[in-house]
């Protein structure tokens, strides 16, 4: 991981009280949602053994526009210039 031994420990710590934050704020399963932690799998399995996986598979053309439409509407929302349209194309 390119992590120190504390670093990871560190992580860890802060990663569980985030988790816990949030179960305790809704009162609910916590879903997490993030690419990320697609590479943390067997980090999180350590902190929570009980957890459970979901692999969600979508047409990466679909995706792939999806994603386009999602940084337009970022731009013209929270942009602080007009942005050009070789870079939001599809």
């Amino acid at each position: 991981s390119g992590l120190t031994p504390r670093q990871v420990r560190d992580w860890k710590r802060t990663f569980r009280r985030f988790v816990q934050t949030l179960t305790v704020r809704h009162g609910r399963r916590l879903v997490l949602k993030s690419p990320p932690h697609t590479a943390r799998v067997p980090a999180l399995l350590e902190l929570f053994p009980d957890a459970r996986f979901v692999h969600l598979v979508r047409d990466p053309y679909v995706l792939f526009a999806s994603t386009c439409h999602l940084w337009r509407s970022l731009a013209r929302k929270h942009g602080l210039q007009t942005p050009r349209p070789e870079v939001t194309r599809e």
